[in-house]
C-alpha cells in the first residue's frame, strides 16, 4: 500500500545536546611543535614557530591545533574551490565547527560532523562550511543518522548502466509486460470514446467508431451492452475498446478534475469494461504496457530534483510489476491494483503531459527494477517521516520484506505523513537537492540490500 507523494519541504531535526569544557591548559611549546611535525613533516621556522605559539590562547588542546595547522597547510596547498582528501577534512571539523558556530563542538557534534566528513559528504573545506551555516540558519548545530547514511554505497550519477536479468519474468517487450489498472467503479454505465478512431476487439473481429463517437457500455442479465448512434452490440464478457493509429481513450463519464480544471480520463493503451465481483457495478480498467502506466503516474512534480524522478520512476516501476507478477491486488476484479494512493496514484495521459520532466526520467530508467534474492521486491514508499522510516516488522509484524528496514531521515519531514515504509519522499528529494545524491544512491538507502536490474 502507498500513500500519495506530492508536496515537497525540507526539515531538519533539533536534537538537545549537553556541552562539553575543554581543559584551560595552554598548550608546551614542546606540544606545537610536535603538533607542527605531525601535519607538515619537518620542524617550523622560527617564524612559523612564533605564529604558532601565538595561536595557543585560542587552541587549547592539541586535537584543536592539528585541525588548525591541517586547515591552515590545506588552504596554503590549493584553491578553495578545490578538491581536500576526507582524510584533512576530517582534521579540520573542530576548526570549521569553531568558525561557523563560535564555540568548540560537543562530543556528540563533533561525532556526527566527523562521520559525514570521513564519509565523503564533503569534497573541499568550504563545502563542510557551507554546510554547517545551513544547519546554523535552521538552528540546529547537527542533524540525526550516522555512518550507514553517510556512507551509503556511492554510485556513478553520469553512467546508468544497468544489467538486464531476462530471469524475472518480464522481458519480451521493450514497453515491459502488460498491466491493468483499476480506474474507476461506476454504478450505471462506462462511457468510451476519443478525439480519433477506435473500435471493440473480441474474438470475432472489431468494430471500428469514428473519432467523436461515445458507446456506452451497461451490465444486465449477465450480458453487456454496448450502445451508440447506430450502433448496438450484444456481449457475453467484458467489452473491450483499443485505440486506432495512436490515437488516445477517454472515460467520458468519469471525472478526476486536478486544481487546473483539466479533467484526468485520458488513458494510453486499451479500456476493458468489466462487471465487479459483487455484482453491483462496473469497473472501466485501463490495459497498457508498464512503461506507459508509469509515465501517467501523479506522484510527483516536475519540481522534484531529477534524481528523485528517476529513483520514483524505478520504485513505481517495480511495485506494479511485482503485483503483476504475483498475479494482482485484485485479480477477482480483473486488474493488478488501482489507480489511487492505496496503491499509486495514477492520472493518465493528461497528467503525462503535465510533467513532461517525470516522463523523461523515466524514459532514461527504462526497465529498471529494484530486486532482492532475485525476485522484484515491494517498493513501499510514501510522503513524509518525523525523522525516521519505519521497517515492515514495526509497522505490520513481519518479517517477509526484509529489505524494509527503517533508516534515520532526517531531511523527511517533521510529521509521518504515510504508513512510514520505504522510500520517504520528503527525505529523498531532500537527499537530491541538499547532499547531492543520484537516483542510485537514493534507492540503496531506503531499500536494504537491493539490487538495481534492468527487466527487460
Amino acid at each position: 500500500m502507498k500513500a500519495k507523494y506530492f508536496v515537497w519541504k525540507s526539515f531538519l531535526i533539533v536534537l538537545v545536546f549537553c556541552p562539553v569544557f575543554v581543559s584551560a591548559a595552554t598548550l608546551s611549546l614542546e606540544d606545537v611543535i610536535k603538533d607542527f611535525e605531525k601535519v607538515y613533516g619537518r620542524k617550523p621556522t622560527n617564524t612559523e614557530l612564533n605564529y604558532w605559539k601565538g595561536r595557543r590562547s585560542d587552541k587549547k588542546d592539541n586535537q584543536a591545533m592539528l585541525g588548525a595547522m591541517y586547515y591552515d597547510k590545506a588552504k596554503k596547498a590549493q584553491p578553495s574551490s578545490s578538491k581536500s582528501t576526507g582524510t584533512s577534512i576530517v582534521s579540520m571539523v573542530p576548526d570549521a565547527f569553531k568558525q561557523v558556530f563560535n564555540r568548540a563542538p560537543n562530543k556528540e557534534e563533533k561525532a556526527w560532523w566527523v562521520a559525514r566528513a570521513s564519509c565523503g559528504n564533503f569534497k573541499k573545506y568550504n563545502d563542510m562550511l557551507v554546510s554547517m551555516k545551513y544547519h546554523k540558519a535552521n538552528n540546529v548545530t547537527k542533524g540525526t543518522g550516522g555512518k550507514e547514511q553517510f556512507c551509503a554505497p556511492k554510485t556513478s550519477s553520469t553512467s546508468t548502466k544497468v544489467s538486464v536479468n531476462s530471469g524475472l519474468g518480464i522481458s519480451g517487450n521493450a514497453k515491459g509486460p502488460i498491466v491493468k489498472i483499476g480506474i474507476w467503479l461506476s454504478k450505471k454505465t462506462v462511457d468510451v470514446t476519443s478525439e480519433g478512431q477506435f473500435a471493440i476487439q473480441t474474438s470475432e473481429g472489431k468494430k471500428v467508431f469514428k473519432a467523436g463517437s461515445v458507446i456506452k457500455v451497461s451490465y444486465s442479465n449477465g450480458r453487456y451492452f454496448a450502445r451508440g448512434t447506430n450502433f448496438k452490440g450484444d456481449y457475453d464478457g467484458p467489452v473491450k475498446f483499443i485505440p486506432i493509429g495512436g490515437s488516445i481513450l477517454k472515460v467520458a463519464n468519469y471525472s478526476d478534475v486536478g486544481a487546473s480544471g483539466t479533467n484526468y480520463n485520458r488513458f494510453r493503451g486499451n479500456i476493458i469494461v468489466q462487471r465487479n465481483s459483487e455484482n453491483n457495478g462496473l469497473w472501466a480498467i485501463n490495459e497498457l504496457r508498464a512503461e506507459e502506466y508509469v509515465k501517467g503516474l501523479a506522484e510527483t512534480s516536475d519540481n522534484a530534483p531529477e534524481a528523485f524522478r528517476r529513483a520514483l520512476a524505478v520504485a513505481a516501476r517495480t511495485y506494479v510489476l511485482n503485483h503483476n507478477t504475483l498475479g494482482g491486488r485484485q485479480p477477482h476484479n480483473g486488474f493488478d491494483i488501482t489507480n489511487t494512493p492505496n496503491d499509486q496514484w495514477y492520472r493518465g495521459y493528461n497528467y503525462e503531459l503535465l510533467i513532461p520532466g517525470f516522463a523523461a526520467a523515466v524514459k532514461t530508467t527504462v526497465g529498471q527494477v529494484l530486486t532482492y534474492e532475485g525476485k522484484l521486491i515491494a517498493s513501499l514508499y510514501f510522503s513524509g517521516s518525523d525523522g525516521r522510516t519505519r521497517s515492515a516488522k514495526e509497522v505490520w509484524h513481519t518479517s517477509k520484506f526484509p529489505y524494509l528496514s527503517g533508516k534515520p531521515d532526517p531531511y523527511g519531514g517533521k510529521t509521518l505523513r504515510g504508513h512510514g515504509v520505504g522510500m520517504s519522499g520528503d527525505g529523498a528529494v531532500n537527499y537530491a537537492r541538499k547532499e547531492g545524491w543520484d537516483y542510485k544512491k537514493i534507492l540503496n538507502y531506503y531499500y536494504t540490500g537491493i539490487k538495481l536490474e534492468r527487466g527487460y
